[in-house]
């Protein structure tokens, strides 16, 4: 998984990355005054998916 600040980073290389693999998510660097939201990095983690040690994965991901 590959992480970007801005889709203008990749565009022109998004066929190449999939070709190649990857997958790519793009993610704004929060304002200092953003409240952090759990559920919608849990959601972000979720579609990721886990490649961690089988036994290990968070009860939250199932």
């Amino acid at each position: 998984m590959l992480l970007f600040r801005a889709y203008d980073e990749i565009r022109g290389h998004v066929k190449e990355l999939q070709d190649a693999g990857y997958g790519f998510s793009v993610v704004d660097e929060p304002r200092p005054d953003a409240e952090f939201d759990l559920i919608a990095f849990q959601e972000m983690f979720r579609d990721w998916g886990w490649s961690g040690r089988l036994g290990a994965k968070p009860a939250w991901m199932r």
